[in-house]
């Protein structure tokens, strides 16, 4: 090996460079030279060099059949995983520290690569880079996180990190990260998007366990709310996912339909109908003030509205019970809910509140004031 410590990292280099060239024909290379070449030069006291190695691995593993090859290779993974534990993660050189995770991101995508890595202590170090995300570039901050975001298509190292308080470490560097003047800023928007949703992936990822729904409902209502209303698709999509993971806990559609209600906006009718046959009367309150605020509009809004409550199966008669609410604002609400509903829907919607109101047995002062007739006229009328 030349003493050159430029030599070294050229040499690195190059093979980096051919590895990338050939990635589909890995043996063209001689497979085993190449990485026995490049494990030595993991071990380098010049830093440059070190970090033109990682470079090797990290072009062999950006395909499927590279990070299997890696993943397979014991002396590789211990190398790395050694690299990542040994001493303070804050105390590794920046440009290695990047291509070790980007390594790392790429070798935990396959399954394999995802389960042997599960068997070291690495989510320790990875964890303390997010816990201090704002002393690191977005690049190092995006490798992390798809770290987390691949172990947790791994049962035990979901598990691991769950336990290793994962959900709350990421959905604290989600609220930075959809802040970025408060807290992360990426370089571009483009970055600042792609970070966005790879956090918000990890946490999806997450949420699906049982022991992290809790812990979503504590830390995640206001940030995941956020993302719902992010212009990015696949943002939405996967904060829709972590959101419905959490609701299937206690409470958690409370927790998450309480912050939805302020946004009328972003409301979808549906999303109501837990509050309103729920048992929290402040919660039925709110929720039909939500619906009196939509149906008092005089465009196209109220009338969709009042269609999609009837679309929402069992709403309407949730509100039909919740007139005979013996609270009175819940009962006034549920009045004036049905009256819109019957102004704004038609002719056909209507007759339909009418006849729900008929076998509900609503009495008839109550009958008269939602439908504008009678119960008598009402039966003349659309006999």
């Amino acid at each position: 090996m030349s003493r050159s410590s430029a030599v070294r990292m050229n040499a690195a280099l190059v093979i980096s460079a051919l590895v990338l060239y050939k990635n589909d024909k890995p043996d063209e290379l001689g497979t085993e030279t190449m990485l026995r070449a490049a494990i030595t030069l993991l071990s380098d006291i010049d830093e440059s060099v070190v970090a033109a190695a990682c470079t090797i691995f990290r072009n062999v593993s950006r395909s499927n059949q590279g990070a299997l090859l890696l993943a397979s290779s014991a002396t590789v993974i211990e190398s790395f995983m050694a690299m990542l534990t040994r001493r303070p993660v804050k105390t590794i050189a920046e440009p290695i520290l990047s291509e070790l995770l980007a390594v790392l991101a790429n070798i935990t995508r396959v399954f394999q690569g995802a389960s042997v890595c599960s068997q070291y202590p690495v989510l320790v170090p990875v964890l303390d880079i997010l816990k201090h995300a704002r002393l690191y570039p977005s690049e190092v901050l995006l490798h992390t996180v798809l770290v987390i975001s691949n172990f947790a298509t791994h049962d035990q190292g979901k598990r691991d990190a769950i336990a290793k308080n994962a959900v709350e470490i990421c959905l604290n560097v989600l609220t930075r990260v959809l802040t970025p003047s408060q807290g992360i800023k990426c370089e571009t928007e483009a970055a600042q998007i792609e970070l966005t949703r790879c956090v918000i992936g990890a946490i999806m990822g997450l949420s699906t366990y049982e022991d992290a729904k809790p812990r979503v409902l504590e830390f995640g209502v206001e940030p995941l709310v956020a993302c719902l209303k992010h212009p990015h698709p696949s943002i939405q999509q996967s904060a829709a996912i972590a959101v419905n993971s959490a609701c299937e806990s206690p409470l958690g559609a409370a927790s998450f339909t309480r912050k939805l209600l302020a946004d009328k906006v972003l409301l979808a009718i549906p999303a109501l109908h837990p509050s309103l046959s729920g048992k929290d009367e402040d919660d039925k309150v709110l929720a039909l003030d939500v619906l009196v605020d939509l149906l008092s509009d005089n465009g196209a809004t109220a009338t969709a509205a009042a269609h999609k409550v009837v679309q929402c199966l069992d709403m309407l008669d949730t509100l039909m019970e919740l007139v005979l609410d013996p609270l009175r604002e819940i009962h006034q609400r549920a009045l004036l809910v049905l009256q819109q509903m019957r102004n704004k829907g038609g002719d056909m919607l209507a007759k339909r509140i009418g006849k729900k109101l008929q076998k509900q047995g609503i009495p008839d002062p109550d009958f008269e004031v939602i439908v504008g007739l009678t119960i008598t006229d009402f039966g003349r009328q659309y006999e």
